[in-house]
């Protein structure tokens, strides 16, 4: 279990390094301020599909397809 949270926590870390990197290679970027990040639309979108499906909480592709 512990290396299980390890693992994803060095995936995280090393995913935002990797994201930060790819924007200031992208001309004009001169800041980046991370706590404009938010995955709420992303989690509001999925939790509109787990209801509008009504099938379980954790859809497969076929029910995501579906609804």
């Amino acid at each position: 279990m512990f290396y299980y949270h390890t693992y994803n926590i060095l995936l995280t870390v090393s995913s935002f390094i990797n994201l930060v990197k790819y924007i200031f290679t992208i001309e004009g970027v001169s800041f980046f301020l991370s706590e404009k990040l938010s995955q709420d639309p992303l989690e509001k979108f999925f939790g509109c599909q787990r209801q509008r499906g009504r099938t379980s909480t954790n859809p497969t592709c076929e029910e995501f397809c579906t609804n």
